[in-house]
This record gives structure tokens, C-alpha cells and sequence, in this order.
């Protein structure tokens, strides 16, 4: 049974990375240094305190990569996984605006591109992410 560990939007977005940066059956480190620094960014930006031990630091991007890679992992099948995706989307939708929406899309194409080789599955997930995402109609 999935358990399911995302707390917070953060959480969300550090799922859909993963999710995004797994679609193509390999995770590149090229894929993995800039999900690490796309995550890094965001706390840093926003100034998420994903931990909610009173500052933000490192311990918040490792707090957002373990709920979202233990969710992922306990998915029993890339359905459930999937099913995990939509609600991140939904929930993404639901807590920014529709700005930080459109810039969460970008990230998600520099990332798919990181490692020089953007795959027919990367590129469909995306634009099936985009198209979700802004749809008003979900």
C-alpha cells in the first residue's frame, strides 16, 4: 500500500520532480544535480522551513527529497504513482499562483534537458503536466 508522506507544497514539488526525472526508467546525474538545485532554489526563495524547525536550510531540502522519494518508492505500481502526480499537480494549482505555476513548468523542462537528451516520454509528461496545470477547468 502506498504511504504516502507529502506534507506540504514543497513536498509536492519535490515529488514531481522525481516523478518527472524517473519517467524515462533512468535518473542521469545530470537529472539529479539540477532536481537538487531546482528544490534548492525554491526553499531558498520562498524561504520554506519544510522541516519547521524555526530556520531554512539544508535540512529542509533533505526533509522535502525524503517525503517525496519515500512516497515514490512505496507506490506498488506506475499507476499509483501517477495517481500520486495528479494530486501534486491538483494541490500545486490549489497553493501558488498561476505565475509560480508557469515557472514551475520551465523548471521542469530545464530539468528534463540537464542531461542533453530529453526523451518522447519526458517531453510528453511535461506538456501533460503544463496542460493540468493550466487548465481552469481542474
Amino acid at each position: 500500500m502506498t504511504e504516502v508522506q507529502l506534507q506540504s507544497v514543497t513536498d509536492a514539488f519535490a515529488y514531481m520532480l522525481i516523478y518527472t526525472a524517473g519517467i524515462d526508467g533512468e535518473l542521469s546525474k545530470d537529472e539529479s544535480t539540477e532536481n537538487a538545485k531546482i528544490l534548492m532554489d525554491w526553499i531558498d526563495y520562498f524561504g520554506v522551513d519544510n522541516d519547521e524547525d524555526g530556520d531554512v536550510d539544508f535540512d529542509d531540502f533533505k526533509s522535502a527529497v525524503s517525503r517525496a522519494s519515500n512516497t515514490y518508492i512505496s507506490c506498488e505500481n506506475r499507476k499509483e504513482k501517477a495517481k500520486i502526480l495528479l494530486r501534486c499537480i491538483v494541490f500545486i494549482k490549489e497553493e501558488v499562483p498561476k505565475d509560480i505555476q508557469i515557472l514551475i513548468i520551465d523548471k521542469l523542462r530545464k530539468m528534463t534537458s540537464a542531461d542533453g537528451d530529453v526523451t518522447v516520454g519526458e517531453e510528453g509528461l511535461v506538456d501533460k503536466i503544463e496542460e493540468l496545470m493550466l487548465d481552469e477547468n481542474i
